[in-house]
């Protein structure tokens, strides 16, 4: 629809500019830059987007749109996929160019991915979850490409689009004590935004007085969005049974160095 003279915006990088356009074809469009600027359209807001695994193709829509509205997708340290054939998925690893394959950016590929299969039961054909670890990725743009060959040698593959982020703030979605009120012990949970990343959890318990009564430090790799179940036995840091009352509780939690805190909530504890 743009005509020769037109001017239009261009950006990369973080900066616009301004161009004018002088030739078209089918191949590519020639400009002249008549002005440059840093881009003023970044979000002021940091957005995070929790997604649940699509159907079919509509995953590279998302994580499209998710970016072009500003969003950014926190650094992956695992690839999650979901596979099912009614016919049988070939999880032979002798056969050559049939075993289940990553292709990361289109150049390096993974072909020890059946050992990190897990069957899940099906009444029919067979279907399952590959959770493959994917580390040291750069910083930018990537593609990932899943392929999977089922018993009678036909081969179906899929590949995303996602962007890596180093260094992102991790961010606490919430906290909340499993048995509250709590008798006898009570669980601590924490939903953040590092799936499956290794974080370490710091939990303090506090009287109404603003005396910490007990705390913990834990170090361990997240259940998707959640951390691993954190018990407090209802004992203070002396191994005494805290008496029945309000508690104040809070969790910080870190990842790559970086820190993030909750705010503080209420867990009622009741006699024995």
């Amino acid at each position: 629809r743009m005509r020769l003279g037109d001017e239009i915006t261009v950006c990369s990088g973080g900066v616009e500019y301004l161009v004018k356009i002088l030739t078209i074809s089918d191949e590519c469009v020639s400009c002249e830059q008549l002005e440059k600027k840093e881009s003023e359209n970044e979000p002021d807001v940091y957005v995070t987007l929790f997604q649940a695994m699509p159907k079919s193709d509509k995953l590279d829509l998302i994580v499209q749109k998710a970016t072009e509205l500003g969003g950014k997708v926190v650094a992956m340290s695992d690839s999650n996929g979901y596979v099912y054939d009614a016919n049988g998925i070939n999880l032979a690893t002798s056969g050559i160019g049939h075993a289940i394959s990553l292709t990361l950016d289109e150049k390096t590929s993974f072909n020890n991915i059946t050992t990190y299969y897990t069957p899940v039961m099906a009444t029919q054909g067979s279907r399952g979850n590959i959770n493959y670890p994917l580390t040291g990725l750069a910083e930018g743009p990537h593609t990932l490409r899943l392929k999977v060959w089922d018993v009678y040698n036909n081969s179906s593959q899929r590949t995303i689009t996602f962007n890596v982020v180093n260094g992102l703030k991790p961010e606490i979605a919430d906290v909340y004590a499993l048995g509250n009120p709590a008798s006898v012990e009570t669980k601590f949970y924490v939903k953040h935004n590092r799936p499956d990343a290794m974080v370490t959890v710091t939990i303090e318990v506090f009287d109404l007085m603003g005396r910490r009564v007990w705390n913990t430090v834990q170090t361990g790799r997240s259940d998707s969005y959640t951390t691993v179940p954190i018990t407090w036995t209802l004992q203070d840091n002396g191994g005494r049974r805290v008496q029945r009352g309000i508690y104040i509780y809070r969790a910080i939690i870190s990842t790559d160095g970086i820190h993030e805190a909750t705010k503080s909530k209420k867990l009622a504890v009741t006699g024995e």
